[in-house]
């Protein structure tokens, strides 16, 4: 965990002298902020305890003196959230959408952390990030400046339905049920439900929705979850589900959960959902409690041993859920 305040603790260093020098970062400090893990892994920095490292406490101080009040104190609430993604899995989902037929087009990222999703863009992809935690949006803005990255909550952005022809990304997760009259009215439905809701009703007919939820956006057994799976699928069709290791985000993000893939095609004006499985598919609800390989009957052990089993087996013996 030290390692990691300490990259963080350069990276806001760095964000720091851009704001008030009013400048790009050079190659140099990109690869310093390159090394930005977000908050969740080094959440202890804001818990001060008796017995603690010097290393700990001195980089509570060092971030105090670097952070304004504000700032500090969004850090310290996104501490549950602030877990972002691997490389190899995001570069993964962006492999899957390109299988699927993917070539580019206009592409939102909702809690776009630092940005690894934005870096790994395909050619032709204009990309718009948000991120609700201020440093952390300043470090994709600085390592991504072609990218719009927009520092706000999720929940408050105003954007055209319809708008984007893909979402892409690793949305947050916890019990938080956040104010939105559009999409999350009466706060029925958890962080990462809702970021999911919201982002399929902001792709086009036809988009993809490709997204890293929670494994009880699948699971839940509440009124609430069943209704947001009809909602969703009254959207779109739910083309693939992989369900990752708890292991999966623990290098990247320092963090053990269950999560899935889930990447949704969303209807075309007018399509309805098929009545039929195709040959080869077995249907089933949207209740997943394990994604294994038909062929092995196994469960994936790895993040890229899953996707790239499921892009193999698609290609006649799919990945099913159940």
């Amino acid at each position: 965990m030290v390692a990691r305040l300490e990259a963080n603790l350069a990276a806001v260093s760095i964000v720091k002298a851009l704001q008030t020098e009013d400048r790009a970062a050079t190659p140099a400090e990109q690869e310093i902020l390159a090394r930005w893990s977000g908050w969740g892994a080094v959440a202890a920095v804001f818990e001060e305890k008796l017995g603690e490292s010097r290393a700990l406490t001195q980089g509570r101080q060092q971030l105090e003196a670097l952070l304004t009040d504000r700032e500090y104190a969004a850090a310290r609430l996104n501490t549950i959230n602030a877990h972002y993604t691997g490389t190899a899995l995001a570069q993964a989902m962006w492999d899957g959408l390109g299988a699927f037929g993917f070539t580019g087009g206009r592409v939102l990222e909702p809690g776009c952390g630092a940005g690894t999703f934005i870096g790994l863009a395909p050619l032709g992809t204009a990309m718009v990030g948000i991120e609700l935690d201020p440093v952390t949006a300043h470090v994709a803005a600085a390592l991504y400046a072609h990218a719009q990255i927009r520092n706000e909550n999720f929940a408050d952005t105003q954007l055209p339905e319809g708008s984007f022809d893909a979402v892409i990304g690793n949305v947050p997760f916890g019990s938080i049920h956040m104010k939105d009259s559009r999409h999350n009215p009466g706060r029925r439905h958890p962080i990462h439900t809702h970021f999911l809701l919201k982002s399929a009703a902001l792709v086009r007919p036809g988009g993809w929705i490709a997204l890293i939820t929670s494994r009880y956006t699948l699971d839940g057994v509440g009124a609430d979850a069943v209704a947001a799976r009809r909602q969703l699928a009254t959207l779109g069709e739910l083309t693939a589900a992989v369900r990752l290791p708890s292991s999966a985000h623990r290098r990247a993000a320092g963090t053990d959960v269950v999560t899935d893939v889930l990447v949704i095609r969303r209807f075309e004006n007018g399509e309805q959902p098929r009545p039929a499985s195709p040959p080869g598919y077995r249907r089933s609800p949207w209740t997943s409690t394990a994604c294994r390989s038909p062929s092995t009957g196994t469960s994936p052990t790895t993040p890229a041993w899953c996707w790239a089993t499921w892009l193999r087996a698609g290609r006649g013996g799919p990945m099913t859920c159940r």
